[in-house]
């Protein structure tokens, strides 16, 4: 079962699963997307099994690498190498379900500030925007990244 919530670095993060694509809040449509700021991996219900394990590996992925402080993080070809390669070496280890406990949503988190902008949270490591959608480059490290 994906797990309602995981611990990193003595951060919680929260899993949040959606009733179809998760709604980045740039309003783009994808399979997930990993909010730094929120210390949320939001995640499409609607798929595969399979397929929801590896993006849910891919979320926790660059959450790693941002902890961590490494450019890798917005390197999509990168994280998503790394969360194939743990998705199938503990494919015999993962439970069977979907829901964590915690409400499916589909809309995007509000931004944190009342003017829209995001406030930093440490650590803070050099920033991008990146997206995982083929064709589309990467800089830095975001606030949030997509699959």
């Amino acid at each position: 079962m994906i797990p309602a919530a995981i611990q990193l670095l003595g951060h919680t993060w929260t899993v949040v699963l959606h009733d179809g694509y998760a709604i980045a809040p740039d309003g783009d449509e994808c399979k997930g997307y990993c909010d730094f700021e929120r210390q949320e991996i939001h995640l499409n219900a609607t798929m595969p099994e399979s397929l929801l394990w590896h993006t849910f590996f891919h979320e926790l992925t660059h959450a790693v690498l941002y902890y961590m402080g490494t450019k890798l993080c917005a390197n999509e070809a990168f994280v998503d190498m790394v969360a194939g390669l743990y998705a199938q070496a503990l494919k015999p280890l993962l439970g069977k379900g979907r829901a964590p406990a915690r409400v499916v949503r589909s809309a995007p988190a509000k931004p944190s500030r009342p003017d829209g902008s995001i406030s930093q949270t440490p650590p803070q490591p050099p920033r991008s925007r990146e997206r995982s959608r083929a064709g589309t480059a990467s800089s830095d490290l975001p606030l949030r990244s997509r699959r």
